[in-house]
């Protein structure tokens, strides 16, 4: 066993020649330094120094030093080698080793501490030589359970928790005794606790007590009893300390250093620990009074100076309870009591044995007061531990004390303060049966003492008032409690409850609640929302108790409670029971009985959008909506969401923008962090309505801001923020798409936008196991879509400083193309020159690296770098073609809008740049004339070049230009941009040109066949050849059959390659 240990010293050994193993009394020094010796496969002798003098143990290392000579064994153990701090102990173990050393023999030491560092620097070894012996792991103690015939799974961790955490003589005294008892499952619960009594443990601990008469001396055994009774880890001093209790023992450091290596382990920082073998060794050995007074000492040591260190809180609860110390005890828990909730929150964590004290007696039956703090500390350090029946378990111990003391003279104050503590306890709202019973007795004990009714009247003027008016601590703490009802049923009986009091006491509790948000919602549906949250919500049974809860409040004079009550009952009817025709009925009931109110009419808009009869919705709340729940962040946020989606399903999108707007400055008022992700997804949604409203670069803008928001959202934690996450970049996907025209499908399907999507208050689990691809991408789409809306400047300038100096090759080439043909369609010149080399080089990127880039991953994409191309690269016909696609569209957007001096500012500009030499002479044509070579693109060049130095075209120039056009944008990388311009284009002028019917050839029958295809509105190339087709008898110019048959291809919707670039005939190629 201990394999792994033992490997790796032995590898030591070899290089150092010489180990020093160390720990404390049975943690398996001498069988891991065995079996080490064993791995050498050489013999080795054993000289055990084991509780000898300082004289003896030199004498023996002497002696050993000539017998070693004369048989020369492959190595020697020293065993309990522990006296090296003594001079004559050091110089014979030194004169030994280096005999050693010099005939190549083997040496490895076991002993209690680490050998001074004079004795190792003599040696000239390093401290590595040192290898202290830890306790077995919980993996180790599972490979002996199996060897001694037990079930790894079930005795694994019961065994290492009751062997002293992995101590190994525990541990083997633990598993010879359940070996032998054939480990009978009985026994489980014992060890799995570490508590009671186990026999194995006890008689091994036994042995110890025995032999620590054989090698302690008086004084130090007795310093060793009682340093037993401490627990965890203590200081030095502390240790001292115990030293000075009557009888007091003379020179406490030198007896503990005697204590420390063998019985006491020395840990990092100063600090002590008793090893497992002595642990309360003193409980069986000292008297009783001698125990008490250890304790108490230890109690004050860690109390005293300027504060309690959390660490050794438990400590001192548990030597104050052990040692019956009630003052202490009392300090102690008034000191928890009197913490804020926050700080109890960590300290909860610090004190196991409090929060863990047995609720089924009491410690202290004779000291009530004592026994109401320790429980009331209790039941606040439970409180935070999310273990609602323990909390429920102590808070019962706490009422049984509180109703103990009634019975006989008691200090009422400190009632009052237990019942206080805990009703002001946010963590026990929701937790405590029987609350309002409790505040009902706080109330009772306030008005039978002046003095506490003058500190309640004190701290309510202090508060700060709500709405004008002093805030009431009954009501307030009613609030609390009554708006974390846990079931229907229970809310049933505190409306039974209320029901049978006086008018004003009833309003001491309710009169707080018209001042809340929503006034009465919170109080009203806690209950049944906790109910689905559990899954135990029956709908019908929650139906019946709100209308007899209605009618309850209605009698009370509370028609806004009333009303609230109303509203549940129609959720359950149409939420939950789908009889939404009987919702409606409750509503028109409540609207009857409690008059017109926007709450009704929030309730009936609810089920209208629901069931997706959206303008419904809108006609019942629009109007009220403006004003409503304005003290009610939350609510309100949801209530202009459903605006804002009802607003968009009806196509006003101005409206759903305006809607989703306040549904965000709602929720960003909310102090909740839950309503951060939906208050970032609202602002998108509010975004993505603009857009398809026509605000495109305010929605653009502000898609912008959400994605930078995106970083703040913790997704680890947050159902929500993963959703916002997903979801937002899947509306980058759609604007993208709309911008472009590239659709980026997800699993095969295209990006549609739902209004609403990014603010869904209530995501699916599921939707964390869907990929989400890395905010780089998203910002590489956010630019594309800002060159187009914003300017290539701001794209390009917003996308450096996000991506701060990352560069993503294959998301690198398609946004220099997609901001190229922003500035092409903006005719933004310095865009356009700003761009080309960043493009061009991702072009020769691109014809370097195609098979590569195909292999991308945009979940996890490929960072790198774009490298300049060179002049050659550059000039290879695959550049030089997209280089003039992007020339003749610019061109094209030039004639377009008739303006030469774009062109003439680009040709001027692209002077020097490489790669361009061609480009330029493309512009030369299109201001110009001329051109000689007959290629489409020349052609297209001179169609610009006619567009742009014409007042006006006859319809032979308008039917060349057009056609030219269509040729050009066939064969185009930037055809959507084109088109989008294009198609407008082309209607209008032909709609001019067929007002001069005298120019027209053949007008009575030419001018309806265009004037039909001029009808249609798709932004398509097929509709410019429908018009070109119904406008080639009207002009003419003929055109070659294949290109007629080219464009009823393209009329017809087809996707063609280029034309032919030389005319076969005489006709217009």
């Amino acid at each position: 066993m201990r394999d792994d240990l033992v490997n790796f010293a032995s590898g030591k050994l070899l290089n150092e020649r010489i180990l020093f193993f160390t720990g404390a009394t049975g943690v398996g020094k001498t069988i891991v330094a065995r079996l080490v010796a064993r791995s050498t496969g050489k013999p080795w002798y054993v000289l055990d120094v084991r509780d000898t003098t300082a004289n003896e143990c030199a004498r023996r290392l002497q002696s050993a030093l000539g017998q070693i000579s004369d048989t020369l064994p492959g190595g020697l153990i020293l065993d309990d080698l522990n006296g090296a701090e003594n001079r004559a102990t050091a110089q014979a173990l030194l004169r030994l080793i280096r005999s050693l050393r010099r005939q190549g023999i083997l040496c490895l030491v076991t002993t209690y501490r680490t050998p001074p560092a004079e004795l190792l620097d003599q040696l000239g070894a390093d401290p590595e030589v040192v290898i202290p012996i830890p306790h077995l792991d919980e993996s180790e103690v599972g490979n002996l359970v199996e060897a001694a015939g037990g079930d790894r799974d079930v005795w694994k961790r019961p065994v290492y928790v009751y062997g002293g955490m992995g101590h190994p003589q525990l541990v083997r005294a633990v598993l010879a005794g359940l070996r032998a008892r054939g480990w009978p499952r009985t026994e489980l619960a014992t060890l799995s606790s570490a508590a009671g009594s186990n026999p194995d443990v006890d008689a091994a601990r036994s042995a110890v007590r025995r032999r620590l008469t054989e090698v302690l001396q008086d004084e130090p055994r007795r310093l060793l009893y009682r340093v037993s009774l401490l627990i965890g880890r203590f200081s030095r001093s502390l240790a001292v300390h115990l030293a000075t209790i009557a009888p007091q023992l003379d020179l406490p450091g030198e007896r503990l250093d005697i204590l420390v290596g063998p019985w006491i382990d020395a840990l990092s920082n100063g600090q002590l620990r008793n090893s497992p073998l002595v642990a309360n060794v003193g409980r069986d050995t000292l008297a009783p009074d001698e125990q008490v007074s250890v304790l108490r000492v230890a109690v004050q040591q860690l109390t005293s100076g300027n504060g309690l260190d959390v660490r050794q809180a438990d400590a001192v609860f548990v030597y104050a309870l052990e040692g019956g110390l009630q003052s202490e005890l009392l300090k102690f828990s008034m000191a928890v009591i009197a913490i804020r909730e926050r700080e109890c929150r960590r300290l909860a964590a610090w004190l196991p044995g409090l929060r863990g004290m047995s609720t089924d007696f009491e410690v202290f039956p004779d000291s009530p007061i004592l026994s109401v703090a320790l429980r009331l500390a209790q039941l606040l350090l439970v409180a935070q531990s999310n273990d609602a029946r323990g909390a429920r378990n102590v808070w019962q111990a706490l009422e049984r004390l509180l109703q103990q003391t009634r019975q006989r003279p008691f200090d009422t104050k400190l009632e009052y303060i237990a019942l206080f503590k805990v009703l002001i306890s946010t963590s026990l709202a929701g937790v405590l049966p029987n609350w309002f019973g409790a505040l009902r007795r706080l109330d009772e004990l306030a008005d039978s003492s002046r003095e506490l009714r003058s500190i309640v009247d004190h701290a309510e003027s202090s508060a700060p008032r709500q709405n004008g008016r002093k805030v009431s601590l009954t009501g307030s703490l009613f609030i609390l409690h009554a708006t974390n009802v846990q079931t229907v049923n229970d809310q049933v009986q505190l409306f039974n409850t209320l029901d049978l009091l006086e008018r004003p006491t009833r309003e001491r509790y309710l009169g707080e609640a018209s001042q809340m948000p929503s006034d009465y919602a919170l109080l009203v549906n806690a209950s049944w929302l906790s109910e689905v949250k559990n899954e135990s919500l029956d709908w019908s049974s929650a139906a019946a108790s709100y209308a007899v809860m209605a009618s309850q409040a209605g009698r009370w004079g509370y028609p806004q409670l009333a009303l609230r009550c109303y509203v549940a009952q129609a959720i359950m009817l149409d939420d939950y029971g789908a009889q939404e025709q009987a919702a409606l009925d409750v509503l028109a009931r409540a609207e009857q009985e409690t008059g017109t109110d926007p709450v009704i009419s929030r309730a009936r808009a609810k089920i209208h959008f629901r069931h997706r009869r959206h303008e419904d919705a809108l006609a019942s709340f629009a109007e009220e909506a403006v004003g409503f729940a304005q003290g009610d962040p939350v609510e309100r946020a949801y209530l202009c969401r459903e605006m804002g989606i009802s607003a968009a399903e009806t196509g006003n999108w101005t409206a759903a923008t305006m809607w989703f707007g306040r549904s965000r400055e709602a929720a960003s008022k909310a102090l909740s962090k839950t309503m951060r992700p939906m208050e970032i997804g609202l602002r998108a949604d509010e975004a993505l309505a603009a857009y398809r409203g026509g605000e495109t670069a305010r929605a653009v803008s502000m898609y912008g801001e959400v994605l930078e928001l995106l970083g703040t959202l913790d997704g680890e934690t947050s159902t929500k923020a993963e959703y916002c996450k997903r979801v937002v970049r899947h509306g980058l996907l759609w604007m993208f798409g709309q911008t472009t025209g590239h659709t980026l499908e997800v699993d095969g399907t295209p990006p549609v936008m739902v209004p609403g999507m990014c603010s869904n208050p209530e995501p699916p689990e599921s939707i964390r196991s869907l990929p989400c691809a890395n905010m780089d991408v998203a910002w590489h789409l956010q630019a594309v879509i800002e060159g187009r809306h914003l300017g290539v400047a701001v794209a390009d300038a917003n996308l450096i400083k996000r991506l701060n100096r990352k560069v993503v090759p294959a998301l690198e080439i398609t946004t220099r193309h997609e901001l190229v043909a922003s500035a092409v369609a903006r005719m933004d010149v310095d865009g356009f020159i700003g761009q080309f080399r960043p493009w061009t080089d991702s072009l020769a990127y691109l014809a370097m690296h195609s098979e590569e880039l195909r292999k991308g991953n945009l979940i996890q994409p490929t960072y790198g770098s774009v490298p300049s191309a060179s002049a050659i690269q550059l000039d290879a016909p695959p550049i030089q073609r997209q280089i003039e696609d992007a020339i003749l569209t610019f061109g094209m957007f030039s004639a377009m809008n008739r303006q030469c001096d774009p062109l003439a500012e680009l040709s001027k500009l692209l002077v020097g740049k490489s790669g361009a030499d061609e480009a330029r002479e493309l512009i030369a044509v299109m201001l110009n004339d001329g051109g000689t070579i007959e290629h489409v693109r020349v052609f297209v060049c001179r169609a610009v070049h006619t567009v742009i130095t014409r007042d006006s075209l006859t319809p032979d120039e308008l039917f060349i230009v057009t056609l030219r056009f269509v040729q050009a944008v066939r064969q185009s990388s930037f055809s959507f941009v084109v088109l989008r311009e294009l198609v407008p284009w082309a209607r209008t002028a032909w709609e001019r040109a067929i007002e001069n019917r005298f120019a027209i050839r053949n007008p009575r029958i030419t001018i309806p066949s265009i004037q039909q295809a001029l009808v249609v509105e798709r932004l398509e190339l097929a509709t410019v050849a429908e018009i070109l087709l119904a406008a080639e008898g009207a002009v003419s110019v003929r055109m070659a059959p294949e290109l007629r048959e080219t464009l009823r291809l393209l009329a017809k919707g087809a996707c063609l390659d280029a034309a032919p670039a030389v005319p076969q005939d005489g006709n217009l190629p």
